[in-house]
């Protein structure tokens, strides 16, 4: 655990989050500031920067992302600032599309 890291102080159960679903290797938190109404961040256990930084924790995370998924959401991952990761530890995100407000490129309505 990583004593800095938000995500790895509520994995460990010294923070507290809304945990929607706990798997071994994983869990499912409602974020602080949902995009949606079922926005959710599959999150794996191994503290992991990034999605570059692990393959392996990163495809388990994206299994985990795709048993929760549904048609019409989109499960989406932030690498680095400049894609807008803010916490530092891997996380899939979760949530419906909202038509063209989605992604910058647009998504059918």
């Amino acid at each position: 655990m990583k004593t800095d890291c938000v995500f790895c102080r509520i994995i460990d159960g010294h923070e507290k989050g809304q945990i929607l679903q706990i798997w071994p290797d994983a869990i499912e938190l409602r974020p602080l500031n949902p995009v949606t109404r079922d926005h959710t961040l599959i999150i794996p256990r191994k503290h992991v920067v990034d999605a570059t930084s692990d393959p392996v924790t990163t495809a388990m995370a994206a299994r985990r992302a795709s048993h929760v998924a549904r048609k019409g959401q989109h499960i989406t991952v932030n690498i680095g600032a400049k894609a807008g990761q803010t916490v530092f530890h891997l996380h899939w995100h979760r949530f419906t599309c909202m038509g063209r407000k989605c992604m910058p490129w647009g998504c059918p309505a």
